[in-house]
């Protein structure tokens, strides 16, 4: 144990501390991160062979165990088991926080898992673990190219704060977690409450001051603790080989390149990339055997037959990468030079909109939102308390009463492929555009509904998340939801070679997967609600950050416009097929008389009523009924029960003490006893009152009389039901 190293450092007031030595020691590089009373352990390992694939595959995972906060897994089987949504989304941030800093032509497989091990339930452990997580990879011989650390931003009380505590988050108008190098920005992953574009830039760069500490911080760990980085081997390149590629396929594939349908526009480059392959490899075999050389590889072979069949695979692979290669290089080149985009369209131009919105009878809200060929259906469900959903991890449990679910079948890609549990793009996806949301949605107190919204994509071509925001702002607006305003969501993208770039506007999936940039951006005709950025080079300028941000408004802007004239005299009235929910509230001592022995009472009122009633510690009762008569019934029984207040024309539950020739008497309002004359026990004579009611029997009574002496007079005639 003789070389633990302990470094730490003070960021913002708050004490980072990083252990590197003692646990783990077997991964290729391994680090024990502190913050408060949290803790994260972060493993890097590295496979030892290099696969022969297209992608770099790198493995994150993030654990949080039960342990950390000194609990029992919930469920049956006390033992963790599949990631929560909150395990996957913080997997997802230390991803997208270091994958663009692998170099390229990097193929062994990496593998970075990180556990929450420690949780003093007031500092969240998204941050911890991306610090932690970086450092493991940069003391390890993995190629990792540069630091990279993270910092959370809050804004409360108009002050900018860096790493604020679950407490202070309470109170922040904004929440953002953000990722960088010394240079630049990384990764953005955040929501507020209708923010300013000027707040949103101030403090990103307040957060990359911080960042900037870090990562010298790192840097300097870097230099007293480290292995030596493994040797990555660029592939051999033929120029003359390249150029021929490039020369006989460089027409036809700009004619494919540029058709606005994108399976259309698939098929074509498919064809094109195909055809080629045949005319080059059959018009220029000597050629190509003359200027490719890896006869060492052919040693193996002793016919010449053989050794023109491996010749032949081996360039169909390079010649397929040299295609894909060219096809960006193109595209880029027109944007960059002629701003000339695939689709036709201008730097700035949104894809055309259609809205269209009430689209089946039985659910509470929909509406279907496309944007060029990206489309999402959104379906709003309205329920009561019962349905929120509980969350707990080790931060503690919450309540949720809105959420968003985002589904992305094979077919919204015309491909075949499985269906099963969400996937990680999924689970991302959802909880961008329903934080994107949140911002809009009404109060318990104002709209006492649990609120769920599905978007399911029906096609996409970029920038699903962003029509998911629109179309489920839209689907909300039909539901009946008093949603204080629309929300609207736009990708924009990047391309840059040198100092040349331009920012596009609404990008579609081509520019997504050959461009530099993917930032999204949601919110209201006020502000920022919702916001996420990945790039895939080492980070961006603070200049075209900010153009990006601001070309992002006028953008969304122009989207919110043709939300709002598409809802203009549309109803936005609460479904008939909807619950219909009111809330009362009694008396906290009294909510065992609701209640009654063994839940009694409520039951009783339940299948009298047919009700779904639900109470607050604090004495608010929610009752939701598709009946609203019901739901008045139902407040009668529950004020019956409660109401000791005595008082001429109130509505009490009464227990039949005794019954007699001319009536019953009736104990009522806790104590009190009362009369309920024969002719106001029904509203039909009664010959017989045996046959209707017997002693211990509950009846609803209303009060109709005191007299001077005090006694009380009743009456059941209005709540007779046939029977008693």
């Amino acid at each position: 144990m003789e070389n633990i190293k302990i470094f730490q450092i003070e960021v913002a007031n708050q004490k980072f501390i990083f252990e590197i030595g003692e646990l783990a020691r077997q991964a290729n590089g391994s680090v024990l991160g502190r913050q408060g009373g949290t803790a994260v352990l972060s493993a890097s390992v590295m496979s030892e062979n290099e696969l022969d694939l297209d992608f770099f595959p790198l493995t994150v995972n993030y654990f949080e165990k039960a342990y950390a906060a000194g609990k029992f897994p919930g469920g049956y089987i006390k033992r963790e088991g599949k990631p929560s949504d909150r395990e996957i989304l913080i997997s997802r941030l230390i991803d997208r926080s270091v994958r663009p800093l692998f170099p390229d032509y990097f193929n062994r497989e990496v593998q970075i898992t990180t556990y929450a091990v420690s949780s003093d339930q007031n500092t969240q452990t998204d941050i911890l673990a991306i610090n932690t997580s970086s450092l493991s990879l940069l003391i390890s011989d993995i190629p990792f190219s540069k630091p990279v650390a993270a910092v959370r931003v809050g804004y409360i009380n108009n002050n900018i704060v860096i790493n604020p505590t679950i407490n202070e988050l309470l109170e922040s108008e904004l929440d953002i977690v953000i990722a960088g190098t010394k240079d630049a920005i990384l990764m953005i992953e955040g929501s507020a409450h209708e923010i300013s574009e000027e707040v949103f830039y101030d403090a990103c760069i307040v957060a990359h001051k911080e960042i900037q500490k870090l990562v010298e911080f790192f840097e300097n760990i870097y230099k007293e603790v480290s292995k030596p980085k493994i040797e990555i081997k660029e592939p051999i390149r033929w120029e003359v080989i390249d150029n021929l590629i490039k020369k006989v396929i460089k027409e036809e594939l700009e004619k494919a390149l540029y058709i606005y349908e994108k399976k259309a526009r698939s098929e074509a480059l498919k064809n094109v990339k195909e055809n080629f392959f045949s005319k080059i490899w059959s018009e220029n075999i000597e050629f190509i055997k003359d200027n490719i050389d890896i006869s060492s590889s052919f040693d193996e072979f002793d016919d010449d037959k053989s050794k023109l069949i491996k010749l032949k695979n081996y360039f169909k692979k390079y010649y397929s990468n040299i295609f894909d290669e060219f096809t960006r290089e193109l595209m880029r080149k027109n944007i960059l030079e002629k701003g000339l985009r695939a689709d036709g369209r201008s730097l700035d131009d949104i894809r055309p909109i259609t809205i269209k919105l009430g689209l089946f009878d039985y659910t509470h809200g929909s509406a279907l939102f496309t944007r060029g060929e990206t489309q999402s259906l959104a379906i709003t469900t309205l329920g009561t308390v019962l349905d929120q959903q509980k969350v707990d991890d080790i931060e503690g449990e919450e309540q949720k009463r809105f959420m968003l679910h985002y589904n992305f079948p094979p077919f919204s890609v015309g491909e075949v492929g499985r269906y099963g549990s969400p996937g990680r793009r999924e689970i991302g996806h959802g909880h961008l555009a329903e934080r994107s949301l949140e911002a809009i949605i009404p109060d318990f107190e104002e709209f006492p509904y649990t609120i769920r919204v599905v978007s399911e994509i029906l096609e996409s071509n970029g920038s699903s998340s962003m029509a998911s925001v629109c179309g489920g702002s839209l689907s909300l607006f039909n539901a009946g939801v008093p949603i204080k305003k629309h929300v609207a969501g736009i990708a924009m993208g990047l391309i840059t070679e040198g100092d040349k770039y331009a920012i596009l506007s609404d990008i579609m999936g081509l520019e997504d997967h050959l461009g530099d940039m993917d930032f999204k951006v949601a919110g209201t005709k006020d502000g920022i609600t919702g916001f996420q950025m990945d790039v895939k080079i080492e980070g961006i300028s603070y200049d075209i950050f900010k153009k990006a941000l601001l070309k992002a408004k006028e953008g969304r802007l122009k989207i919110l416009d043709i939300i709002y004239k598409a809802c203009l005299d549309k109803n936005s009235s609460l479904s008939p097929v909807a619950p219909k929910i009111k809330i009362i509230k009694i008396d906290q001592e009294k909510i065992g008389l609701v209640i009654g022995p063994g839940g009694k009472n409520i039951r009783a009122i339940t299948a009298e009523t047919n009700s779904t009633i639900n109470i607050g510690e604090d004495g608010t009762v929610t009752i939701s009924n598709k009946d609203l008569k019901k739901i008045d019934e139902t407040i009668e029984h529950i004020l019956a029960l409660v109401n000791d207040e005595i008082e001429i024309g109130n509505v009490y539950i009464g227990i039949v003490k005794k019954i007699l020739d001319f009536g019953i008497i009736v104990e009522f309002a806790q104590g009190k006893v009362g009369l309920i004359h024969i002719s106001e026990l029904a509203p039909i004579r009664v010959d017989n009152i045996n046959s209707l009611y017997k002693i211990g029997d509950k009846i609803k009574v209303r009060l109709i009389k005191i007299d001077p002496t005090g006694k009380y007079s009743l009456s059941h005639k209005e709540f007779f039901n046939g029977k008693n």
